[in-house]
């Protein structure tokens, strides 16, 4: 057994805290050598085959291998009905599999078991096994637990001047006005997660791609007569305490806002990285209540809000295990279906892979429209 971290902890309790990722290929393996695959994966990463009970993962009831493949004529339409349905990691496995054989893989993960980073060494260990690079058992030594930071990754700081500063920056974060909305039209109404990818004409860095999202969400309020000041993105950050990969959830979140071009936006990324209240603590004094009081009083500090997250969530994914990998020589396309909060109707996510850039838009239908995503994408690919 494994027990949860903090953030998997008060994850496993939040609504829709999955995300999914779409792999477009020509030609897959065949489906059984997937499945064979999963199953591997699942060996080599206990998490991804257990359920959560209590405090801890345990393993899964005797399940099959979490894949699913199309039965129709519209695989597409199967697909969206699989990313539709509830996942809860208290009664499946965390990750499950939708496939259309020579068409697309769909990899489904909740964030309490997996980040991105992590289910890209999923699929790489279930392509090789697939494809027969490597053995079903090669490398199956378990490997330990994740482990979180839980402090922030700088010194502490020894001399008056430096304690100095970092009252500034921390009064600096305090004065920063609350995080505008993302203005919609609709009221929110029955949560429909659904999305649109286009490519890019050229490949950006993550900087340029975060400053493009942040003029693009300024002008798309403008537009609306809503207020733009003050727009900001809930960016992913990485806080594994290893120097080796690790697999789990090791991503908690920084807000990033700026008023300038592309090298303000580098600088606030990385003061955010050092100074920016992205930390859980290892062992809070509610995480040690009975579960009876506990999950409702967690349930209660995902909703308070008062929370700043941002006005969209941004994520780009420019390296990952298989990124130089022979056995991904077939995807055409990858699509990136990105978590969304009832306050965070939208949510932009790059992937970047072999020189290609493929942005996904990944929005709440009940509080925007398909024509509505259509022009914010316009914007953003105007602010490039």
């Amino acid at each position: 057994m494994t027990r949860l971290s903090t953030l998997d902890w008060i994850l496993s309790l939040a609504d829709h805290a999955d995300f999914g990722v779409i792999l477009r290929m020509n030609r897959t393996p065949l489906l059984e050598a997937l499945r064979s695959g999963s199953r591997s994966a699942r060996r080599r990463y206990p998490v991804s085959d257990s359920c959560i009970s209590g405090r801890y993962w345990k393993p899964a009831p005797a399940e099959l291998d979490g894949v699913r493949e199309a039965t129709s004529a519209d695989p597409d339409a199967e697909a969206q009905a699989f990313l539709d349905r509830p996942l809860d990691p208290h009664r499946e496995a965390p990750i499950q599999q939708f496939i259309a054989p020579d068409r697309f893989v769909v990899t489904r993960a909740h964030h309490a078991a997996a980040d991105g980073f992590s289910v890209g060494m999923w699929l790489r260990r279930q392509f090789r096994v697939a494809l027969g690079v490597d053995a079903f058992s090669a490398g199956d030594e378990r490997q330990e637990p994740l482990r979180l930071r839980a402090s922030h990754p700088h010194p502490r700081p020894q001399s008056a001047q430096s304690i100095r500063q970092r009252s500034a920056e921390s009064g600096r974060q305090r004065q920063e006005p609350r995080s505008q909305a993302l203005w919609t039209e609709k009221d929110a109404g029955p949560f429909k997660r659904r999305w649109m990818t286009l490519e890019l004409a050229d490949t950006f860095s993550s900087a340029a791609l975060a400053a493009a999202a942040l003029r693009a969400v300024a002008s798309w309020n403008e537009m609306h007569g809503a207020p733009s000041c003050g727009m900001s993105l809930w960016l992913p950050v990485n806080i594994r305490d290893h120097r080796a990969p690790r697999f789990g959830n090791g991503t908690s979140r920084i807000r990033i806002r700026s008023a300038g071009g592309l090298e303000d936006v580098r600088r606030k990324i990385h003061r955010g990285l050092r100074h920016a209240e992205w930390s859980v603590p290892a062992d809070p004094w509610v995480a040690r209540l009975p579960l009876a009081i506990a999950s409702p009083l967690a349930r209660l500090y995902l909703d308070r809000p008062w929370a700043d997250m941002g006005s969209v969530v941004f994520s780009h994914i420019d390296r990952w295990s298989g990124a130089g990998d022979n056995v991904f020589d077939g995807v055409d396309k990858i699509e990136l279906i990105g978590q969304l909060h009832r306050r965070l109707p939208l949510a932009i996510n790059a992937a970047t892979h072999r020189g290609r850039t493929w942005m996904t838009f990944t929005y709440d239908a009940g509080r925007l429209s398909p024509a509505d995503v259509d022009q914010f994408a316009d914007l953003y690919r105007a602010r490039l």
